[in-house]
């Protein structure tokens, strides 16, 4: 994303993800490679790096979802520090606003929920019933959100909540029941 910062000067952004100069998963590295790009090209830069989004957690419990059977399995010891993608927004367009900040303070959601948690709160507030069972779901981008590269190491400024966002998308569909 390319924004001006004065006259006809240009200011290059860039989201990223938090953990990326952690982890060896292809994606990550090549997102790594990137922000190295950009650090040491000719334009004023903003990398803001943030957590997953909520939306991506529910894609992924989604992606494990079999509408045929009466469970869900899921791969154990994933955790995610999930944020807003409107807070994400905000943010990319302070930076936009304010010119060229370098790396930007990492933006991640309020909380760190295990994976099976997020997954509970999603199928209570969808009104559906499952049985929640862990199981040898491998995958290397799973290894990443079972090591924590993907978090914070305190709780992000976000403060749409898991349960918050839950509520904001899904609460019309339980009302429609």
């Amino acid at each position: 994303m390319l924004a001006a910062t004065g006259p006809a000067r240009p200011h290059l952004i860039y989201p990223s993800i938090v953990g990326i100069d952690r982890s060896t998963h292809p994606y990550y590295q090549t997102k790594r490679a990137v922000e190295a790009l950009i650090e040491h090209g000719p334009l004023p830069w903003s990398v803001l790096r943030a957590t997953q989004f909520h939306d991506f957690v529910v894609r992924l419990i989604k992606s494990f979802r079999d509408d045929t059977r009466n469970e869900i399995v899921i791969p154990g010891g994933m955790r995610f520090q999930s944020v807003d993608v409107d807070e994400v927004a905000d943010r990319l367009v302070s930076l936009v606003e304010s010119g060229a900040a370098g790396r930007a303070a990492d933006l991640g959601g309020p909380a760190i929920l295990a994976f099976e948690d997020m997954t509970a709160r999603y199928l209570h507030v969808r009104g559906g019933e499952a049985t929640i069972r862990q199981g040898a779901v491998e995958d290397e981008l799973y290894d990443v959100f079972r090591s924590g590269v993907n978090l914070l190491s305190t709780p992000g400024p976000g403060v749409v909540t898991w349960d918050t966002y839950l509520r904001r998308r899904f609460s019309h569909d339980a009302t429609a029941r």
